[in-house]
């Protein structure tokens, strides 16, 4: 005999039964949507450090007193900065 477990949904929060303890989802939909969601809250983490290192070099590049080497230092890492924006934050549609 199968043993079903009364389970919540991580995704639309409705119960659900399932054959596995592990279950987190109710069916195709929800982890479908629960997939997304986990790429979104991702792109967002990395588009927040990008921003918080942006602004120091930009920061940096600004401040009074900044050499040639240091603006060509912070002049690098905008670059770097853009390309690995470029690389991993999704395309607007």
């Amino acid at each position: 005999m199968t043993t079903l477990y009364t389970l919540t949904c991580d995704s639309c929060g409705g119960r659900f039964e399932a054959t596995r303890a592990d279950a987190v989802t109710c069916g195709s939909t929800c982890r479908q949507r629960r997939h997304r969601e986990q790429i979104a809250a991702r792109a967002a983490t990395a588009a927040a450090a990008l921003l918080h290192r942006q602004t120091a070099a930009v920061v940096g590049l600004t401040a009074p007193g900044v050499t040639d080497a240091d603006r060509a230092h912070y002049r690098r890492e905008l670059d770097a900065i853009a390309a690995e924006a470029e690389r991993v934050l999704p395309r607007a549609a």
